[in-house]
C-alpha cells in the first residue's frame, strides 16, 4: 500500500522554508477551528440564550478558555522572528520569521505590516492578563483599564495572517490554489447545540407533565 502524502509534500515552496510554512499553516487551521467554535456558540443572541439556559457556569469557563487560546495563537504568529535568551538567539515559529526568509516577495510587506498593527491590541492582553497578571490592570487601578477585545479585533488579524500565507504560496507555486483555513469539523458545535436543545425541551416537558400530575412514562 502506498504511503499517504502529508500536507505540504507537493507544495512548490523552497525546502528551506517549507517546514515553517506548513507548521504555520497548520497552526492557522487550528486557531480558525477554535474561533469557529467560539463564534458558533457565543456571538448570536439565540446561541447565548441556549447555553445560558443549560450549563451557564460551564460555558462561561469555556468561553474564556477558547477566547484566550485564540488570542495567544494570534500573538504567537505576531511574535518577532528571533528572541535573545542570555547569550543565545532563539527563532520563533512566527510570520515575521517566515516573511524574513522570503526577501524576494516585496508585495508581502504591506499585508504583513497590517497584520502586525491589527494584532497589537491582542498582544497587550497576552502580556497583561493572559500570560502575566499585571497588578494595575487586574485591579483596575489605572485611569484607563485595558479595553475588552471585540469580534473584529480577532477576525481582522486572523484574515490578514491567511493573506500573508496566500501571498507566499502564490509567489512560489504557479498553480495559484486558494489556501483554505476553515477546518472541516465533524460533530462540532451544531451537534452540541442540537443535543442541548433536545435536553432543554425534554426537561421542560417533564416539568409540565409533573405539574399536570403525570409522568413522562404516561406518554407511552
Amino acid at each position: 500500500m502506498a504511503k499517504a502524502e502529508t500536507f505540504g509534500s507537493d507544495l512548490k515552496i523552497p525546502k528551506e522554508i517549507k517546514p515553517i510554512f506548513v507548521s504555520i499553516y497548520e497552526e492557522l487551521i487550528w486557531i480558525n477551528a477554535q474561533w469557529k467554535f467560539y463564534t458558533d456558540l457565543f456571538v448570536e443572541k439565540k446561541d447565548r440564550k441556549l447555553i445560558s439556559s443549560t450549563a451557564r457556569t460551564f460555558f462561561m469557563s469555556i468561553e474564556q478558555v477558547i477566547r484566550f487560546s485564540v488570542i495567544l495563537g494570534i500573538c504567537h504568529l505576531a511574535d518577532p522572528a528571533v528572541v535573545a535568551k542570555r547569550d543565545t538567539k532563539l527563532e520563533n515559529l512566527s510570520l515575521e520569521n517566515l516573511v524574513n526568509k522570503c526577501p524576494s516577495i516585496e508585495s508581502i510587506t504591506s499585508t504583513f505590516s497590517d497584520f502586525k498593527e491589527q494584532s497589537a491590541c491582542l498582544n497587550k492582553w497576552r502580556n497583561k492578563v493572559i500570560a502575566h497578571s499585571d497588578l494595575e490592570t487586574i485591579l483596575h487601578t489605572k485611569k484607563q483599564t485595558l479595553p475588552p477585545v471585540n469580534y473584529e479585533e480577532i477576525q481582522k488579524p486572523l484574515k490578514l495572517a491567511g493573506q500573508v500565507m496566500q501571498i507566499i504560496y502564490n509567489f512560489y507555486d504557479d498553480r495559484k490554489m486558494t489556501l483554505g483555513f476553515e477546518p472541516i469539523i465533524s460533530h462540532g458545535t451544531d451537534s452540541l447545540k442540537f443535543w442541548l436543545t433536545q435536553g432543554f425541551e425534554a426537561y421542560h416537558l417533564r416539568l409540565k407533565l409533573l405539574k399536570e400530575g403525570r409522568l413522562p412514562e404516561d406518554l407511552g
